[in-house]
C-alpha cells in the first residue's frame, strides 16, 4: 500500500488486512505526532492496527483481548499525545463477562502497541446490562470511560463513568452523570470530550426529558460539564434550542480544545413519524459552560438525511464535523472544517470516493497540531443495483483518510519520493513586482490518487525552490499557500465538480497571506496538472543566475506528499531579469 499523508486527502486507504467476514464499528485516535490507531470489531472479536505520523501501517492488525467464548462489540479508543492508547468495548457470551448479561471492559497500550497489563472490567454495577462507552483522554494519559447502563438509575437506561489515572488505575468509583431520570438516556446518542487538563464533558440523548415525547425517535440532547478532579461544574443542561422533532436519535458528539472550549453535534430530525435522518446541528460553548451563539446547521445539502455525527477539535479549537449522508448510492461519508469560531471554511464534502454501496461512520479523531484522522465502514447491500462487489473483497471493511490544516514549509534539501513530472516549466521573471509560473504535468496513465485533494481547504502547500551547484542541492526560496480561510473576502479554494479538482486565488497579493502566490491549480482529469503562479513583493524568489547542474522546484503539502520537477542546464534563459527552463 502507497503511503498515505494527511493533507492530501489521496484516495481512502483500506485498513483491515483479513477480509473474511464482516469488519465494523470503527474508531480511531491520533497522537502529537500525527500517527493514529484505529480498532474495529471483526466478527465477534475486537481489532487494533497502528499507523505512523505518515500514514503507513505501523505493524500487522491485532487482537485487542482474544476471547473466543465471548462477542465483542463497539470499541473506542483514546491515545495521549505520547502514543500510549485505551480501547474499551462492551461484550456478552456464552459466560456472562461481569456476571450479569453484559458489561463494558478496556485495555491499555504503549505507543508500540505492547499491552499494558490484561484486559480489565470497566462496571462496577454488574446487574443488566452495561454496554456502548465513550472514551476520551488527557495530555498525561489519564482518561474516562462512559457508557449506558440499563434500569441501574431506576427507570430504563442511565449514563455512568468512570475515571482512571495515566497508570490504568481507578480513580474514585463509578460515578452516575445523567441527573434526569424518567425513561431512556443514551440510547444511540453517547459521547465524551476531554480538555488537556482534564475537564471533561459527557453528552448523551434523553427521551422526552424537553418534550415530553417518549416515542423511541423523540428526545434531546444534554450536557454535563466535570472539572480536572471529577466533580459536577454545574448541573446538566439541555444543549439544542429546537425541541420540535427528534434530536440525538442518530448519534451526537463532542470535542473540546486546549482551552476547555466545547463544541457537541447532534442529528436533529424534523420528520414525521420520526425515523432516522434528517440534519446536522452543532454548539459551541466557552471554558466557562457559556453557551456562544446559537445551535448551526453543519450539513449543507438537505435534500438527503444526515446522521451519525462526530466531531473533533485542534488546540485552537478550529473542528472538523463527520456525518454520514447521501453520496448518490445510498450512503457516503461527508465532513465540514469550521474555525474556532464556528464560522465554516469548506464547504462540505466527501471523505469516501468508492461510492459503490454505503459507507458509514460515527469516528473522527485530532490532535493539538490540527492533524484528523476519519474511520468508517463499507459494505454492499444486496438490495443497492449499483453495489455489485464488497470494498474489500468480502462483506464489510473497514477504510480511512486523514487531512492536516498544517501549512508546511520546505526542508533544506529537496524532500525525496515526490511524483516525478511528465512535463514541466519554470519562469522567474525579476522585473517590475516580479513573477512566476511553474506547471507540471504527468504523462499517461497518470493515477488521480497521486495528486491529492486539499478536502475543501483542509490542505496547505509550500513552493520550495532548489539550485544545485558544485555542492549539494540548498533551497534559495518558499512560498506558503495557507490550507484554508478568506482571500479578498471570499473561500480561498474552489472546487470543479470533478473530484480531484481544486483552485487556490488571492489576488490581494500585498496582504502577504501566501507570500505573493496568487494561483495554485490541482487537477486529476486526464494527464493530472499542478500549476503555481505568483507575483508582487511578497514573492520574493531570486533568480538562480549563473551557472547550475539542477534546478529542483517542489510543491509540498502538510506532512510531505510532494510533486517535482528538475531541470539540468543549460535554460532557455538566465540572466539577472529573466530564468526560464523546460
Amino acid at each position: 500500500m502507497a503511503v498515505l499523508l494527511a493533507g492530501v486527502s489521496e484516495a481512502e486507504f483500506q485498513i483491515n488486512t483479513n477480509t473474511v467476514g464482516d469488519q465494523g464499528s470503527p474508531a480511531v485516535a491520533v497522537d502529537a505526532t500525527g500517527g493514529s490507531v484505529v480498532v474495529w470489531s471483526d466478527e465477534h472479536a475486537v481489532m487494533a492496527r497502528r499507523f505512523d505520523e505518515r500514514g503507513a501501517p505501523a505493524g500487522a492488525e491485532f487482537a485487542v483481548s482474544p476471547k473466543p467464548t465471548v462477542s465483542q462489540f463497539d470499541p473506542v479508543v483514546a491515545a495521549a499525545p505520547s502514543g500510549d492508547f485505551v480501547v474499551a468495548w462492551f461484550e456478552n457470551g456464552i459466560v456472562p463477562p461481569d456476571g450479569s448479561e453484559s458489561g463494558v471492559f478496556a485495555r491499555r497500550f504503549d505507543a508500540l502497541g505492547v499491552p499494558a497489563g490484561t484486559a480489565f472490567l470497566v462496571n462496577t454495577f454488574t446487574l443488566g446490562t452495561q454496554y456502548a462507552p465513550v472514551i476520551a483522554a488527557d495530555a498525561a494519559g489519564n482518561f474516562v470511560i462512559a457508557w449506558q447502563s440499563l434500569e441501574q438509575d431506576g427507570d430504563s437506561g442511565g449514563i455512568f463513568a468512570q475515571r482512571y489515572d495515566t497508570n490504568g488505575m481507578p480513580v474514585g468509583g463509578e460515578f452516575q452523570v445523567n441527573t434526569y431520570t424518567d425513561d431512556a438516556q443514551g440510547d444511540n446518542g453517547l459521547a465524551i470530550a476531554m480538555a488537556p487538563d482534564g475537564r471533561f464533558t459527557v453528552s448523551w440523548r434523553s427521551r422526552g426529558q424537553d418534550d415530553g415525547n417518549t416515542t423511541v425517535h423523540g428526545g434531546g440532547v444534554y450536557a454535563q460539564r466535570y472539572a480536572a478532579d471529577g466533580s459536577a461544574a454545574g448541573g446538566e443542561f439541555r444543549v439544542n434550542t429546537t425541541i420540535e422533532g427528534g434530536q440525538g436519535f442518530a448519534g451526537v458528539g463532542a470535542a473540546m480544545d486546549a482551552a476547555g472550549n466545547l463544541v457537541i453535534v447532534w442529528n436533529h430530525n424534523e420528520f414525521e413519524p420520526f425515523l432516522p435522518g434528517g440534519d446536522i446541528y452543532g454548539q459551541r460553548y466557552d471554558s466557562a459552560g457559556t453557551q456562544l451563539g446559537g445551535e448551526f446547521r453543519v450539513n449543507q445539502n438537505q435534500a438527503r438525511p444526515q446522521f451519525w455525527p462526530a466531531v473533533a477539535a485542534d488546540a485552537n479549537g478550529n473542528f472538523l464535523v463527520t456525518f454520514r449522508g447521501d453520496d448518490g448510492d445510498n450512503a457516503g461519508m461527508f465532513a465540514r472544517y469550521f474555525t474556532a469560531d464556528g464560522l465554516p471554511t469548506t464547504v462540505e464534502f466527501g471523505l469516501n470516493r468508492v461510492v459503490g454501496g454505503e459507507q458509514t461512520g460515527r469516528s473522527v479523531a485530532a490532535n493539538a497540531s490540527g492533524e484528523f484522522a476519519v474511520a468508517w465502514q463499507s459494505s454492499c447491500n444486496q438490495n443497492n443495483s449499483k453495489c455489485n462487489v464488497d470494498q474489500d473483497g468480502d462483506g464489510a471493511g473497514i477504510f480511512g483518510q486523514r487531512f492536516s490544516a498544517i501549512t508546511p514549509t520546505c526542508d533544506a534539501t529537496p524532500l525525496p519520493g515526490c511524483n516525478a513530472a511528465g512535463t514541466s516549466r519554470l519562469s522567474l521573471d525579476a522585473r517590475g513586482q516580479g513573477r512566476m509560473i511553474w506547471t507540471w504535468r504527468k504523462g499517461t496513465g497518470f493515477d488521480i490518487t497521486e495528486l491529492g485533494n486539499p478536502a475543501a481547504g483542509l490542505a496547505g502547500y509550500a513552493l520550495c525552490l532548489y539550485v544545485e551547484n558544485a555542492g549539494p542541492a540548498a533551497l534559495i526560496a518558499e512560498a506558503r499557500i495557507p490550507a484554508a480561510g478568506l482571500c479578498d473576502d471570499k473561500p480561498c479554494w474552489a472546487f470543479g465538480r470533478k473530484l480531484i479538482k481544486a483552485k487556490y486565488k488571492d489576488r490581494n497579493i500585498t496582504d502577504g497571506t501566501a507570500d505573493g502566490i496568487t494561483f495554485l491549480d490541482l487537477k486529476g482529469s486526464g494527464r493530472g496538472r499542478v500549476s503555481v503562479k505568483g507575483s508582487g513583493p511578497d514573492l520574493n524568489l531570486p533568480l538562480p543566475v549563473g551557472p547550475f547542474t539542477t534546478v529542483t522546484t517542489q510543491v509540498v503539502n502538510g506532512l510531505g506528499a510532494c510533486w517535482q520537477s528538475e531541470h539540468d542546464g543549460p535554460a532557455l534563459a538566465n540572466d539577472a531579469q529573466r530564468f526560464m527552463v523546460r
